[in-house]
């Protein structure tokens, strides 16, 4: 079977124009050719042009496609532009599902966690992108026909595509469809040429202008004299006019050049990362508010209580007797059970509970450090097991001097307490006796802490002579 080429269509076509405009009123010659160049490196396969009786010039073109150059006049798929245009639609409709549901008092803090409104958002959004896209992709947008793009590029009077009658296999054929539809919706004539070189025409042009001289109208040059003044003129300024794309329709050793895809039509998407950019916005912005509305949350007494339980199981308890320096002090009246034994204990050692002696017998800085605490008896030595170790500073021979010399020790980060130098077990002359940290029961542990305190004294410049002092008492009836 014979397959016409493309020039035999060029040809045939170029002498349909002739034929179809024979009887338009128009003043002077008729040019018409083949192969013309435009600005840009726009390409026409036929041209046909007549200056009209108002002056204006009318201008036709052909885009020609034989069974070789099929790839033209099929439509390829624009999926990144499709994509593109569920995500904007999609996003501009999940942001207004959001904010109504949000003005109707809905809040997905309330009901569930904000969590759940972003991953319900999310869910939308991408739902909604699924579903344009199954739903769309068969529109004419996202069909993009190179010879359809081509005539988009400039603007010419009337604009035919010229096909083989072996370029589609019938007239059911989708693809052929499509062509049809486009060149209908455009305003484009088409024209099918048959193997005996009949012309038939399959839409005839708009005679209305559908794009509203939003196109320019450039001119055009045969490639044969363009070729000419290319030698001629060189680099000439003229003739930038005429490059650019030059090789997406030119031809070359009787083969035509042009791209097989549609990438240079591909158009920006700036509009649709706009209206994502502000569609997430105001999503943000409703989930923001949304969030505002959680609510204040309670612990459930029953399962705190449960949980506390539990963890004590796992913690360790707290020891459950003390060795105090000092004395305990009763917060209040109530004594604890048996309290009619203590109070007879109590009796039995002394009243100094009940009325204090009138001097101070040891004396020391509350936990805070910023005050004093007194006690007016001995009593507590009484009650000593065994030896004690004490680390002694110096004697000093009032009250006054001791809170002096505790305070300074205090500042050099050294814990210290005074005793009336008549509690002491041992001898200690007259005054108040100075002591660093507890009495201990550990003279090696006793010795640790009297280094680390005597490092603390030289690095605060405080002169002591600090020593370990050893005594032991007896508990007596």
């Amino acid at each position: 079977m014979e397959i016409l080429s493309e020039q035999e269509i060029k040809k045939r076509a170029v002498n349909f124009l002739r034929a179809y405009y024979r009887y338009r009123p128009f003043s002077g010659s008729v040019r018409s050719s083949t192969d013309m160049q435009g600005e840009g490196g726009i390409k026409a396969d036929g041209y046909l042009a007549f200056e009209q009786k108002d002056g204006s010039t009318f201008l036709a073109t052909v885009e020609a496609t034989s069974y070789g150059s099929v790839k033209e006049v099929r439509y390829t798929r624009q999926r990144q532009q499709l994509r593109w245009d569920a995500a904007a639609v999609s996003a501009m409709g999940t942001s207004g599902l959001l904010f109504g549901v949000y003005v109707l008092g809905y809040y997905f803090s309330v009901r569930y966690n904000i969590l759940t409104g972003m991953l319900a958002t999310l869910g939308v959004w991408v739902a909604g992108m699924m579903l344009y896209q199954m739903f769309f992709r068969k529109y004419r947008r996202y069909r993009a026909i190179y010879a359809i793009e081509q005539f988009k590029q400039y603007h010419a009077d009337e604009q035919w595509i010229a096909i083989g009658e072996d370029v589609f296999p019938s007239l059911e054929d989708e693809y052929y469809k499509e062509l049809r539809r486009q060149c209908v919706f455009n305003g484009f004539g088409m024209l099918m040429i048959s193997r005996l070189g009949q012309s038939r025409v399959l839409v005839t042009p708009s005679p209305q202008e559908l794009f509203e001289h939003s196109r320019r109208r450039i001119a055009f040059l045969p490639l044969d004299v363009l070729s000419q003044r290319l030698k001629q003129a060189g680099e000439a300024g003229w003739l930038k006019q005429f490059s650019g794309k030059i090789a997406q329709g030119i031809t070359w050793r009787g083969m035509k050049i042009k791209p097989p895809q549609l990438k240079n039509y591909n158009r920006p998407y700036f509009r649709q990362f706009l209206l994502i950019a502000l569609s997430a916005f105001i999503a943000g912005v409703v989930l923001w508010l949304d969030w505002q509305h959680r609510p204040i949350l309670y612990v459930n007494e029953n399962y705190y209580e449960k949980e506390m339980v539990a963890q004590s199981q796992t913690m360790k308890s707290e020891a459950r007797e003390y060795i105090l320096d000092v004395p305990p002090i009763p917060f209040d009246s109530i004594l604890p059970p048996p309290w009619e034994s203590f109070v007879e204990e109590q009796a039995a050692i002394s009243d100094s509970y009940v009325k204090p002696i009138g001097e101070v017998a040891i004396i020391t800085t509350d936990s805070k450090g910023t005050g004093w605490v007194m006690y007016f008896d001995c009593e507590r030595f009484s009650h000593y097991t065994g030896a004690r170790f004490m680390i002694r500073d110096k004697s000093v021979t009032d009250l006054e001097a001791a809170k002096r010399r505790i305070t300074a020790l205090r500042k050099a980060g050294v814990p210290a307490s005074a005793m009336s130098a008549t509690c002491a077990p041992f001898d200690a002359g007259e005054g108040f006796l100075v002591y660093l940290d507890l009495l201990q029961s550990d003279s090696l542990y006793a010795a640790g802490r009297l280094k680390i305190y005597q490092q603390r004294l030289r690095k605060a410049d405080l002169p002591a002579s600090l020593r370990i002092v050893q005594f032991s008492t007896g508990f007596s009836d």
